[in-house]
This record gives structure tokens, sequence and C-alpha cells, in this order.
């Protein structure tokens, strides 16, 4: 527990330099980015849901017997992470993180694709609720992880790679259309999960520096 509080206000901090970069120095106050656009930490995190439950095989009526994209499905579980921690920062509510991990206690799932469908509908509905709940949202995301023995200082590895990707695409015109997302027909995100598995320790400098000597290349 104490271990994982400890990953938690790292990610915070992280999360917070994020957010600044993206939307501002004041977008916890304003609840607007610095271009006058509202926040909306929420609605990404039942957008980032939809995106997740796209990398399972849903849908009755085709692709029953398709494999999952277990991969794709941590990335976007660490997507949806860096909006709770978002929701969290926005709303002053970082306290909440140890209420939840204290009392929560471990899911042992039956049926793994229906309970990723159930708890991902979970929520998409505690994130879409007019006043969203941010423990009812915590505990279904840490559900998810249970679900996919998707353990916490994994998480942490790749959302600190994530954290270095969003911030690399930043920095080179995520957000006025110019960064280039696939790279030598890979996504980028791909690149990124590449980058990490080659790395013994994850690093937020040595994992920038690999993204910049490949995305040079990229044409």
């Amino acid at each position: 527990m104490k271990e994982n509080i400890k990953y938690i206000e790292e990610m915070l901090l992280l999360q917070d330099k994020l957010n600044v970069a993206t939307c501002g120095e004041n977008y916890k106050i304003s609840k607007v980015t610095k271009e006058n656009r509202k926040i909306d930490f929420a609605r990404c995190i039942y957008m980032e849901c939809a995106e997740l439950i796209d990398s399972l095989p849903w849908k009755h009526w085709k692709s029953i017997d398709a494999k999952w994209d277990i991969q794709n499905i941590k990335i976007e579980l660490v997507d949806i992470w860096h909006f709770i921690l978002s929701l969290a920062l926005i709303n002053n509510q970082k306290d909440v993180f140890t209420k939840v991990f204290n009392e929560y206690k471990n899911y042992k799932s039956s049926n793994k694709l229906d309970d990723i469908l159930l708890y991902s509908k979970e929520l998409i509905h505690y994130s879409s609720a007019k006043d969203c709940n941010l423990i009812e949202i915590l505990n279904a995301f840490l559900i998810l992880l249970d679900i996919l023995e998707f353990n916490f200082s994994d998480l942490f590895k790749i959302y600190i790679g994530k954290n270095v990707l969003n911030q690399f695409r930043q920095d080179n015109g995520y957000k006025n259309g110019t960064y280039k997302k696939i790279w030598d027909n890979k996504e980028d995100n791909v690149i990124l999960y590449e980058i990490l598995e080659s790395l013994k320790e994850v690093n937020f400098d040595v994992v920038y520096n690999e993204l910049g000597k490949i995305y040079k290349g990229v044409k």
C-alpha cells in the first residue's frame, strides 16, 4: 500500500506538470485551457473507456474468436489513469487515493471479457454522471487492473512512458496538428512500448531521449 501511494504521489506531480504544459498554469482554478477551451477530464475518462472496449472482441455478430489486444488494453487503461489523476488534481481530491486504496479488496474474476465490459461500463457511468464520483471511478479502475492481472508497479512503468510520450507529442506539434503519430508504419504507442520493454529502469529523460532519436528519422 505504501509503495502504491508513493507511486501515486510521483504520478500526480508528473500529471500536474503535463497538464500545465497542455492547458496552462491556471487550469485548476480557471477550468479552461490557455486557449480558453473548457476542460472536462471526466469526459476524457469515458471516451477513453470506449477505446478500451474497442480493443475487445465485444461484438456478438462478428470476430467472436478474435485475439485480445492485451497490450493495447493496458495502454488504454494507462490513458484513463492520466485523466483520473487529472480529475483529482482539478477537483482538489488527492486525498481520495489513500482512502480508496486502504479500503479496496482484491477482485477475483470468473469471466474476464464480461467483467472488463461490465466495469468499463461502470467507469463510463460514474464519469458521465452529472456529479461524477471519483471514489466509484477509482474502485472500478482498480477492479479492471485486477481482472487484467495488471499490477500497480507495471501501471507505473507504462504511465511514466506514456506521460513522456504525451509531453513529447506536445513538444513536437501535437496541438497544432504537425506531429506525426505513425512512425515507419507503427503508431507511436507501439514504439513507446518497445522502448519500455528494452529498458531495465524507466526514467523520464531516458525515454524522452529514445523517442527523440527515433522520431528524427520519421518521414
